[in-house]
């Protein structure tokens, strides 16, 4: 390979602003075959020539930092040359290999813009042996992307024409956070691969959207180490009305991904939340060492994982076509969603076309699933679920429509919530087992709650998660401890649940983000003191971060805290206790680029003090009167001022967070009879740092 030094690149190359096209085997005006080459790229002109005219073993580096806006085209190169063409950063080597990227290091990224709702990238038929690195790709501002990256042709009919041995490789991927867009990558394709990136801000209020949606190909799929945010499906397979005869897409290695919803939307409702992971069609799915994270009810029932077959496709003969078989789930972590795993083996939509089989569940923890853990529809064939741990089911650990054949459920330690596993119009446990899993096995689990009764033998039971004998529940170790009831239950003397070893092991680092995480309080609970102390971790090295805490969407009425190397937490002193919202936003700042994560929180409702007695505007019995009242609610400290005007305290003051005080009346001078005069009754609360009261008035003497 011919290789120039950046310096001679520039002087060469970048100051005529545009790369000089030279003529490529088969291409057009093509006279002889040149050597590849690197070259330095300024403009946008000069990128798509540079696209257009490269060869296999080209790198095509890209200024960091600059604005390169136009909506680029992939083409297909002629030949059978196994080689690459790189189009990458020019501070690629700031952005170590192997390492997911996110948006503090956007400034050692070259940045394409799509003006308008077409692909920043576009990677035509035909074309292979395309690599990626170091990019970021977004849209104009207000300007909502279908598909920020396409791959391929969703309406192509033979797999020969579609892309194939694409990689993308620590990838800034974005929306507009504002209109949303509908999907980040598109792939319709043969060999992909999508590695250490990081994409978000995809959302719509009108449509599906995703981060990453697979269909017209069949792959190999690799998608490793990414963040993936997405309000409708974060990442789906299938959905799509295929060209391609029989297609599904195969294959897969799904690993080392974070796969996460802001709870922020949860609140805004802003977009239409269906699911973390969907499978429609595909064959050969391992999905392995994720952690899946927020999900709730919306546009669909809350269920974070779901594998439902759908026939959008169709077979040589135009018949639908819908298949998923051969998926293993295994060293996950599945958190914070409202249900678990929706299955559903044909197609109600569509004649029930298409079929689900081979499915393996393993070495999985499910923490804050708090409905239905399984949902089981049409049947799947052949279902194995094994040594996982779900101690938060509240709902049912299995509702169940039609018959399962191949069930085993063994070696897992799962709440059975109020239904058990039941059937529809069916009782719980061993009628629904008898009559929607008949043959299955299910034995040597651990079972939280009960009763015990009417499931098969072979199973343990115990009345609560705190008698199931966690090692540390309020930690997130669900190993079981020396006592657990259940240890050695599971076949072989081994312990039933999920190996919490194996399981951090797998999952180590997959959370990280690069930049400041807020863990405490729980983002989008409910604040019941005035003074609050926010916490935050820091993921990916060193880098500045500061608080911003207002009573509107990016405000800082309530703090705007130092810049700071070393600070990983905040008291606030001076939250209103008045039912509203307030919103935080935790800044992470890196070689000057700045990143943000908003959190919101509602507050609880203060309540002043309050006079109990005497009761207010009545006349007051006798020379010595002792006033009682309520604490009030969220105040820190109450105190009473008593006097003969409106704001005096000349006849008392009392403090001290007391609720009752005792005060001696005027008399008439040389007389021992209570004077005729109004008292005024201040009763103060201090709330949030603030300082409100309430007055009252009685009347002292006989008339």
């Amino acid at each position: 390979m011919r290789q120039r030094t950046r310096a001679g690149l520039i002087l060469a190359l970048l100051a005529a602003g545009s790369y000089a096209q030279q003529p490529h085997p088969g291409g057009t005006g093509s006279t002889a075959f040149r050597p590849s080459q690197m070259v330095y790229i300024s403009s946008a002109t000069a990128l798509q020539s540079a696209l257009d005219a490269a060869v296999p073993g080209d790198i095509i580096e890209l200024a960091a930092g600059v604005v390169y806006t136009g909506n680029f085209r992939f083409p297909a190169k002629p030949g059978a040359s196994t080689s690459y063409i790189t189009v990458r950063s020019s501070a690629i080597d700031e952005l170590p290999a192997n390492t997911r990227v996110g948006p503090l290091v956007a400034s050692r990224m070259p940045k394409l813009v799509a003006p308008n709702t077409g692909p920043v990238l576009k990677f035509q038929p035909g074309s292979k042996n395309w690599r990626i690195q170091g990019l970021e790709l977004t849209v104009g501002a207000g300007v909502y992307v279908f598909d920020l990256v396409l791959v391929g042709d969703m309406n192509a009919t033979t797999a020969a024409v579609q892309p194939a041995n694409i990689e993308l490789d620590r990838m800034f991927i974005h929306g507009d956070q504002v209109v949303g867009g509908k999907r980040g990558i598109f792939f319709n394709s043969n060999s992909v691969k999508l590695t250490n990136s990081y994409i978000r801000d995809f959302g719509s209020n009108f449509q599906d959207s995703q981060a990453v949606c697979v269909c017209n190909g069949p792959g190999p799929y690799e998608i490793t180490n990414n963040y993936l945010e997405a309000a409708g499906e974060n990442i789906m397979f299938g959905g799509c009305p295929n060209g391609i005869a029989n297609i599904a897409p195969s294959d897969v290695t799904f690993s080392r991904n974070y796969v996460f919803k802001p709870l922020s939307w949860r609140i805004s409702q802003q977009w239409f939340v269906k699911n973390l992971f969907e499978i429609k069609i595909a064959r050969r799915v391992m999905i392995d060492s994720n952690v899946f994270e927020n999900n709730w009810s919306h546009a669909q029932s809350g269920f974070g994982i779901v594998f439902t077959v759908r026939a959008d496709g169709h077979d040589t003969l135009g018949r639908p076509f819908g298949v998923i078989e051969d998926v293993t789930f295994t060293n996950n972590i599945v958190i914070n969603s409202e249900q678990g795993f929706n299955l559903l083996a044909h197609d109600t939509e569509n004649q029930l076309a298409g079929e689900m089989s081979r499915l393996v569940i393993r070495n999985n923890l499910f923490v804050k699933v708090p409905g239905r853990l399984f949902q089981i529809v049409q049947g799947p064939q052949g279902l194995l679920i094994e040594n996982n741990t779900s101690p938060d089911t509240q709902v049912a650990l299995i509702t169940t429509e039609n018959e399962t054949t191949g069930l085993v459920m063994r070696d897992n330690v799962f709440a059975l919530g109020q239904y058990g596993i039941v059937g529809n119009g069916l009782a719980g446990g061993m009628p629904t087992i008898v009559a929607d899993f008949p043959g299955s096995i299910v034995t040597n689990n651990g079972f939280i709650g009960g009763p015990a009764a009417v499931y098969p033998p072979g199973n343990v039971f115990v009345p609560t998660v705190a008698d199931a004998g966690f090692v540390n529940v309020s930690q997130s170790d669900y190993e079981l401890s020396p006592s657990s009831p259940f240890r050695g239950i599971a076949q072989n003397g081994a312990n039933p649940g999920v190996n919490m070893a194996a399981l951090v092991a797998a999952t180590n680092g997959v959370a990280d983000r690069l930049g400041a995480r807020m863990t405490s309080p729980t983002p989008g609970s409910t604040l019941n003191t005035a003074t609050v102390t926010f916490n935050w971790i820091k993921y990916g090295g060193t880098f500045v971060t500061f608080l911003q805490i207002g009573t509107t969407p990016g405000g800082y009425d309530l703090a705007n805290t130092v810049p700071s190397a070393t600070a990983v937490a905040y008291t606030a002193t001076n939250v209103p206790l008045n039912g509203n919202k307030i919103y935080v936003r935790l800044w992470s700042v890196l070689d000057g680029t700045q990143e943000y994560d908003d959190y919101t929180y509602i507050t609880g409702v203060a309540i002043k003090a309050a006079m109990i007695s005497p009761t207010p505007g009545t006349r007051l019995a006798g020379a010595v009167v002792t006033f009682t009242w309520t604490p009030g609610t969220y105040v820190t400290t109450t105190s009473l001022w008593i006097g003969t005007a409106a704001g005096r305290s000349d006849l008392g003051t009392f403090g001290g967070g007391a609720t009752t005080a005792t005060v001696r009346l005027p008399t008439s001078p040389g007389k021992s009879a209570v004077k005729q005069v109004t008292i005024y009754v201040r009763l103060w609360s201090l709330i949030a740092g603030a300082l409100s009261y309430n007055d009252y008035t009685y009347l002292a003497g006989q008339k």
